[in-house]
């Protein structure tokens, strides 16, 4: 017949046979036993989730700081006076690369100036159409000098110059303007 009565045999009862001992780890119902291992299982997973989830928002945390103090060092580099060298030669080479793809300069390195106020240029010929930022590049060996403007990738005027020794001091800076009594086209 083979049916069961609390794990018990029924055959065996009605035959007068004393009932084997039942084996008490099968208590748990099947059911209730993978639920109880799953819930195990699944607490563990998101201990382990957790975990995994903790690394990650650290990781990207030490990311994000490492970023910042690099791009903190980078600013206080570019503002201290090392950094703002550097900057002005790239910029200065970036000029001549820009002008001399347009006219042939001089074998030399040039003082470049920037127009700063060209009213206080009028009455010089050679700044007659120069504009504030426009860039003058200036090469006292070849005594040639060059209005360049960068917003329309031109250059305004060349010419050659006449620098006198008191002047030449006056447009070695690369921020200063030209002096005009410095620079005088045509004068040799």
């Amino acid at each position: 017949m083979g049916n069961n009565l609390d794990g018990v045999k029924l055959d065996n009862i009605f035959r007068g046979e004393e009932p084997e001992p039942r084996d008490r780890s099968d208590d748990i119902e099947p059911a209730e036993h993978n639920k109880d291992q799953k819930s195990k299982k699944r607490r563990a997973g998101l201990g382990k989730k957790r975990v995994i989830i903790a690394i990650i928002v650290a990781l990207a945390f030490v990311g994000v700081c490492a970023f910042a103090f690099i791009k903190w060092q980078e600013a206080e580099y570019l503002r201290s006076p090392e950094g703002i060298a550097e900057t002005s030669k790239r910029e200065n080479k970036e000029l001549v690369t820009a002008v001399s793809g347009m006219i042939n300069l001089p074998n030399e390195e040039p003082t470049i100036a920037t127009v700063e106020d060209k009213d206080k240029l009028k009455g010089n010929p050679f700044f007659e159409e120069a504009e504030n930022g426009d860039k003058v590049l200036i090469y006292p060996t070849a005594s040639k000098a060059f209005i360049y403007r960068q917003s329309e990738n031109r250059i305004i005027n060349s010419g050659p110059i006449a620098l006198t020794a008191d002047n030449a001091e006056a447009t070695s800076d690369a921020t200063s303007e030209p002096n005009a009594e410095a620079m005088q086209p045509g004068i040799q």
